[in-house]
């Protein structure tokens, strides 16, 4: 019984090994797009959606961008809209790349009526000068036009820069560099007036945003505080140089400058 008693005792006092945790082993990209589809798949249902696979293969979107838009899909039972939708955009001259930029910023163009909603964007950009192949590269530059309403946002912004910049070979070229199209035509308008109102006559400002049309993308706001540098230089207003004056502060930070005013 002592015995017993003695074995027990020295049971109860033995402190168990902790088991060490295993190493963290990443998963390699493709697996764990698989995961990605097989967890949005098995929340659905036994069999995964077709649209799933569709926009990952046929459109190029990545997986993780897919699963997250497959749910707006869930209602199709063939790919025929969709299956539309991108040969249109092949038809009106978008390249592999251009397609791929498109469906994976909005991923939902793919259930729009072509007829109704598509076809009348590309006619409406074409009717104001581009050709197809510009057509083609303004909208891969910019997906969110194809979201637009015609005459309310598309045309309205897109008329306001042919007008300032005077040709479609240079919206073209300005467009590759900035989101021109993402501000309304009010937003720009205002900043116009912000620097009509600094003495900056007309043909000299769009002389001006032709060289810098992100000078125009400024809130009136930041105008304000980009005309007291140029005052604080001693530029007059309503003088040549104090457009280029703008824009040659406009891309320095207030830390620059005030390290450049310093004495």
């Amino acid at each position: 019984m002592a015995l017993r008693r003695l074995a027990r005792h020295a049971l109860h006092r033995v402190v168990p090994v902790p088991t060490p945790p295993l190493p963290l082993v990443p998963f390699p990209p493709e697996l764990r797009s698989h995961i990605l589809l097989h967890r949005f798949s098995t929340s659905l249902s036994d069999q995964p959606h077709f649209m799933v696979d569709y926009l990952v293969s046929t459109s190029g979107v990545p997986p993780a961008k897919a699963a997250k838009a497959a749910p707006r899909f869930a209602h199709l039972r063939s790919p025929d809209r969709p299956d539309a939708a991108l040969a249109f955009l092949r038809s009106q001259g978008l390249t592999r790349a251009q397609v791929r930029a498109v469906v994976t910023f909005h991923p939902t163009l793919l259930l729009s009526d072509v007829d109704a909603t598509i076809a009348p964007k590309f006619r409406a950009v074409r009717s104001v000068g581009l050709t197809h192949a510009e057509a083609a590269r303004l909208f891969a530059l910019y997906p969110p036009a194809l979201t637009w309403g015609v005459h309310t946002n598309l045309l309205s912004r897109l008329l306001f820069w042919l007008d300032l910049l005077g040709s479609t070979r240079l919206l073209m070229k300005c467009l590759t560099k900035k989101w021109l199209l993402k501000y309304s035509v009010e937003w720009l308008k205002d900043s116009m007036s912000t620097l009509h109102g600094y003495g900056v006559p007309e043909a000299l400002l769009v002389a001006t945003v032709w060289q810098r049309p992100a000078l125009i993308l400024r809130s009136p706001a930041r105008l304000r505080v980009l005309a007291a540098r140029v005052d604080a230089c001693g530029v007059p207003r309503g003088s040549w140089m104090y457009a280029w004056a703008l824009l040659a502060l406009h891309c320095v930070s207030d830390a620059e400058f005030r390290a450049k005013m310093a004495p």
